[in-house]
Parts: structure tokens; sequence; C-alpha cells
């Protein structure tokens, strides 16, 4: 039996730089992490912490990663570097001949540079997790509203604001054939001028901006085809849908950015966004705002039951009778990975009654889905047969409520003829979900929802909190307008 000889390391002593480097370290790593801890407990230390250390390299990151090449390397430069020193230091304990008190000097400096360069990176980690905590949008920059009670009449004032708005303003834009407005500066640009302009008011959201965007892929892991844009705090990425009205890639990017400023929570960030279309000196900006709080808040009042039909009918005639894209599903052409990841999906139509001269295409729209795909057809919420929803349609005598669903089975063979139909029939229909909400999950109170102030951000702040999702910008819309 032959031993191997093994060579003996000698245990590296390590120097008072080093015992000096991970003292520091140490207390520089769980000072950040208590400050965490208690940023739960009081949101306002992330605001401190994120507006005097993190707000601007994280917007020095953002900038660089946006910038394609130059981002990647970036990526790759810290992760070689450490590879680097790994390889010297293995080189200079194994095979280096040169004297011990040199080595354990040079092995020291380097194990300090790594600890450094761990301590930098993790800290980091933790310092934009501070995002996750911030105080809520409404306490910082409205807090004498944030406490206020709202009515339905106070809804109800702001859409009669801004429905006089949309019809004004969506009359002045050239547009293409698809019914896109026409707009030839870079949207990019436009949205980053216009959220500059609002870090006067709202500083959180001073600072560079990223120079540019990926379109999200078949491939991204976040899009489930509900998705419109996508930012990743951690790899400083921003991504955004495909083929978007005008109207609303300008909303989708400032939004995005928003998110790149440490506004994580989703009505925060649709709020910057809003508004900072709103204030702006550019009248795409205005009209998009005012198609945005529009939407928002006669959602809301249709949630609540207080909706009048004659805002619903005319709003819908713009993309029925006028063809005008801000104002029709602009999802179908996002939602590939939405069929492609689910077995059902399920497509929903405007009320009946706004179709008038468009009914007939409804009807070959009817015709060619129960004819090419396996379907189930539901008139309101009873299942109905393709026959009698087709004689329905052609008695023409609708209620005021009256809808029709349609659901899918996407047949993995069908995916891609199905997702080309949407696309290009996209003025047909509504809007595209992947299944029916059971009623237990719905909000028990829409008026409680909507109207009420804003609870503590706690642990669940920003994911599986209906309580800062994107609908709630209707109460920041109210406090914004009341100011």
């Amino acid at each position: 039996m032959i031993k191997k000889n093994k060579k003996k390391i000698k245990k590296v002593p390590m120097n008072d730089f080093l015992k000096t480097t991970i003292v520091v370290c140490l207390i520089i790593f769980v000072s950040i992490f208590v400050l965490f801890a208690l940023s739960f407990l009081y949101p306002i230390i992330s605001y401190y912490v994120w507006n005097c250390f993190v707000a601007k390299i994280n917007s020095v990151l953002f900038y660089i990663f946006s910038k394609g090449i130059l981002g990647t390397i970036a990526f790759i430069l810290p992760l070689l570097c450490c590879m680097i020193i790994s390889i010297i230091h293995d080189n200079i304990l194994f095979k280096s001949k040169i004297s011990n008190v040199k080595k354990f000097v040079v092995l020291n400096r380097l194990r300090s540079v790594m600890i450094i360069v761990y301590t930098i990176f993790f800290s980091f980690i933790i310092l934009v997790s501070f995002s996750t905590t911030m105080p809520l949008i409404s306490d910082l920059y409205m807090a004498k509203n944030s406490k206020k009670e709202y009515k339905i009449s106070d809804l109800e004032a702001l859409r009669d604001i801004y429905y006089d708005k949309i019809n004004e303003y969506s009359n002045k834009f050239e547009r293409d054939d698809n019914g896109d407005i026409i707009y030839d500066k870079p949207i990019l640009d436009l949205s980053i001028v216009n959220l500059k302009k609002l870090s006067n008011k709202m500083n959180i959201i001073s600072g560079i901006y990223p120079r540019g965007y990926r379109y999200m892929g078949e491939l991204d892991i976040m899009n489930d085809g509900t998705y419109l844009g996508l930012t990743n705090p951690m790899f400083h990425t921003i991504s955004i849908a495909k083929d978007l009205p005008t109207t609303k890639k300008l909303l989708v990017i400032t939004h995005e950015f928003c998110h790149s400023k440490g506004l994580l929570r989703e009505a925060d960030a649709e709020f910057c966004s809003t508004i900072a279309l709103l204030e702006s000196d550019d009248e795409l900006s205005n009209y998009t705002a005012y198609l945005n709080i529009f939407n928002y808040v006669n959602s809301a009042l249709i949630d609540m039951e207080h909706r009048n039909s004659e805002y619903n009918k005319n709003v819908v005639d713009k993309c029925l009778k006028d063809g005008y894209m801000e104002f029709c599903n602009y999802t179908a052409s996002n939602i590939y990975n939405l069929i492609k990841r689910n077995d059902n999906i399920y497509i929903e139509t405007y009320y009946l009654k706004n179709y008038e001269e468009k009914i007939n295409d409804l009807k070959i729209n009817l015709f060619h889905l129960n004819n090419n795909y396996d379907v189930n057809i539901y008139l309101n919420e009873d299942e109905i047969s393709f026959e009698k929803i087709n004689s329905y349609l052609e008695d023409g005598i609708f209620s005021d409520k009256d809808y029709i669903t349609v659901k899918i089975l996407t047949k993995k063979e069908d995916i891609l003829k199905l997702y080309e139909y949407l696309r290009k029939n996209s003025k047909i229909f509504e809007y595209e979900y992947a299944e029916i909400v059971d009623e237990e999950d719905e909000i028990e109170s829409y008026e409680e929802y909507y109207l009420s102030p804003f609870k503590k951000p706690g642990l669940n702040s920003i994911i599986g909190n209906d309580d800062f999702d994107y609908d709630r910008v209707v109460r920041l819309l109210l406090e914004y307008n009341d100011m």
C-alpha cells in the first residue's frame, strides 16, 4: 500500500490589519442588520437610510445595468475579481517559495480584501431591502390627508373631472392605422424629464435614471402574461411588455422607474408615475395621466355599484367605434405566457349593449372560437350553448349588465394560433385572464377597500397584501386631489 505525501499546511496567523478589518466589517454588517430590523417598527429609519446611503448607489447601478454590455461587464467584474484573488491566494499558500513572513503578509492582505468585498456585497443586499420597509408615500408627502375620511361622492367628482379631460384630449393627437397615437420623440426620455420635474416635490425619486430597458420574453420566470412591466431590485434590471399602445408604454416605463427609486409597493409606484405625468408640461403625458386616473376611479365606482352606464358606454365607444387603441384591450398582445402556462383562459366581452353595429363582429369571433377551440360560453355567469347565445345576439335585446365570457381549453398545439388570433382581434374583447376568482377571495367591502386610509405597513407590505395593490392608488389620488 502506497501512502500519498500530503503537504502540511501551516496555519496563517492573523496580523493586526486583518483583525481590525474583521472587527470593522462585523460592526458595519451588524449595525446595518439591526437598523433593518428596527425599520419594521419605525419605517422612517428606512427613509433616511435610503436617502442618505442607498439611493445614489442604487441609481448608478440601475443606470449601469441599463447600458447593455456595460451592465453585463459590471455584473461579471466583481465575480472575476473574487476568482482571481482566490487563485492568487491558493498559489501563494501552496506553491510559492517566498519566505513565510512575506507569504503571511500577502495572505492577510488578500483575506482582508475578500472580507471587505463580501461585507460590501451582503451589506448592500440588506441596504436595498430597506425599500421593503419604506414609510407610506401618503405619510411622507400627504400627511395632512392620510387619515382623512372620503366618500363615494368624492370619487364621483374626481371621475367627472377626468372624464371631461379624456374626452377633450383624445381627439388632439395624430394616429396610425391601428388607432394608436403617433409620438416621434423617445418615450424613455419623456418619462425621465417628467420624473425629474416631480423630484423637486418628491425627493425620494431624485438622481439619475436608467437609460434603457429590455422587452419581456417567453423565458422570463415572472412573466405569466399578466405583467406589463417588471423591475428586479437585486439585479437592477427593468423589463416591459412588447407592443404596448403609446400611452400605456409611457405609463409602464414611468411606473417601473418609480420602482427603481425604492417605491416597491404597487400603489406607491402607480401614484408616483401618474402624478409625474399629470404635472408634466407635455400633452401626451397629461392625457396618459387623465386616462389612468379615470380608469382607476371609474373601476372603483363600478365595483361599488355606483356606476353611470353612460360613462362606460362613451368610453367603450372610443374603442369599438373610433378605434382609439388606448381605450381598447392592450393586454391581448402580451398574453403568450398566460396561454402557455394555464390549462384554461377566459375571454370577456364589454357589456353587449355597447357593441351596437359591432355586434356582427362579435358574432363572427364567437363563431370562430366555437369552431376552432374547445370552449364553454357563459352569458353573465350562466353557461349557455353557442346556438342560444347566437340567437340572443341576433335578437339584440340586452340588459345594462349583460356580457359574455368564453372559457378556452389551451391545448399545446393551439397556443401560437390562439395567441395570434387574440392579438389580431384585441378590439373586440375587453380583457383575458387565467381563472375566475373564488367568492371567498373577493373583497368584502369595496367601499372600505378603496376609501379607507392605508394600514401601517408590516412584514407583508409588498407582496400578498391587497392594502398596497395597484387599485389602492385611488385612495392616494383622492388625498393628492385634496391638497
